[in-house]
């Protein structure tokens, strides 16, 4: 979420550019810049500040002013930007002059950024917001700059989620990213997504314990309470044993662990079981988290069989929820309105769907609890048997 309830663009186009690509944090104003970075974007029409290596300019003109000067000092730059803005100081951008973008990649304002380490996923599941294409595709981002990422992230960031495709599949290289976080940002608190099966692995599970930061917790899908219902939703045979195992492991060495159950038409009736397993075995998780799908890419292809309406799932739900806490086990609800859920158990509703996502009905309008709500997914929002029921 932003912090001052403004939405801000993920990606500004431009009209003409110049030089490379370029990973840099931004400075509107010579007293905010930070002298630990030698590189920053300057965002300046006229009386640009002179000395930086890139530059953005809103205006497109402006390029014939100040081109002769650019050459000379062999910067990069991109003119004719909408929306600059939008950017604050210290947020970190990528640059491509050759293609005209400029892309946000952490938000100083926000609370809710992310590292992504690669595309690739080892599972194909069912419900995936991403499409197989997008997961299968050779984009790994090398070390390199990921490192450069994190250097350029401000020191005083609360919260960092590390995500892909699935981050593990970095090996080395990703524990040489959990340790330089630890390193760099040692305050920040982390949220790493994955589906845990590499933990499977004694000697990898081993490395990331020792090198993870203090406040990271290991956030692990969990689709079914017996393998065939995982490995049917996962899409990969044998991938309920690694990610149980991949749990254990972690458990057994003290990490911080979440369990995330993406409900969905195959595992909506047999959450209680999901519940009741976690119980059993892993009653000293950080937390358990109950998610509604964000319906795009594998979700959208595969709709008739994992898409169900919220109401469908209240009973279930509910009773999951309470097998959980009578546990012990905190529990958290995400991406479902609060109409959809028991009143007993709004409590539990986070608003977790990004700033740039979330989408409310025009009927939502009416509701006496909207501003609490977590609302709709933008991709999920036209769903056509999604109903509202605002609450008076």
């Amino acid at each position: 979420m932003i912090k001052d309830g403004k939405y801000r663009p993920l990606f500004l186009n431009g009209k003409i550019g110049q030089g490379s690509y370029s990973l840099v944090s931004v400075c509107k104003n010579e007293e905010s810049l930070d002298k630990e970075h030698k590189v920053k974007v300057v965002l300046k029409d006229e009386n640009f500040i002179k000395g930086y290596d890139v530059y953005v300019f809103q205006s497109e003109n402006i390029q014939r002013q100040i081109i002769d000067y650019l050459k000379l000092n062999n910067s990069t730059y991109i003119c004719g930007v909408g929306e600059t803005d939008t950017l604050v100081d210290k947020d970190v951008i990528e640059i491509s002059p050759d293609t005209l973008t400029i892309r946000v990649l952490y938000r100083a304002n926000s609370i809710d950024n992310f590292l992504m380490l690669t595309n690739k996923c080892n599972n194909n599941c069912i419900m995936c917001p991403d499409s197989l294409k997008v997961r299968t595709e050779n984009k790994n981002i090398p070390i390199s700059i990921l490192k450069k990422y994190i250097e350029l992230i401000d020191k005083k960031v609360e919260f960092l989620c590390i995500t892909g495709g699935e981050p593990t599949l970095l090996k080395e290289d990703f524990i040489e990213v959990i340790r330089y976080l630890r390193e760099k940002l040692s305050g920040t608190e982390y949220l790493l997504l994955t589906n845990g099966r590499m933990f499977y692995k004694k000697r990898f599970v081993e490395a990331f314990v020792k090198n993870a930061p203090e406040n990271l917790i290991t956030a692990i899908p969990i689709h079914g309470h017996y393998p065939e219902l995982h490995d049917n939703i996962s899409g990969v045979k044998g991938s309920f044993i690694q990610s149980f195992y991949g749990v254990k492991n972690l458990y057994k060495l003290g990490a911080k662990i979440e369990i995330r159950v993406v409900i969905n038409k195959l595992n909506y009736n047999v959450i209680t079981n999901i519940a009741a397993m976690i119980s059993d075995y892993f009653p000293k998780v950080v937390r358990v988290n109950f998610m509604a799908m964000e319906m795009l890419g594998n979700a959208v292809v595969n709709r008739e069989k994992v898409w169900i309406d919220f109401n469908s799932v209240q009973e279930k739900l509910k009773e999951a929820v309470f097998i959980l806490l009578k546990s012990g086990i905190e529990t958290r609800i995400y991406n479902f309105p609060l109409c959809s859920l028991d009143e007993s158990i709004w409590n539990l509703s986070v608003r977790s769907i990004s700033d740039y996502k979330i989408r409310y009905k025009q009927q939502c309008n009416e509701c006496s609890v909207m501003k609490n709500c977590g609302g709709f997914f933008n991709s999920t929002i036209n769903m056509k048997d999604l109903k509202v029921k605002p609450i008076k």
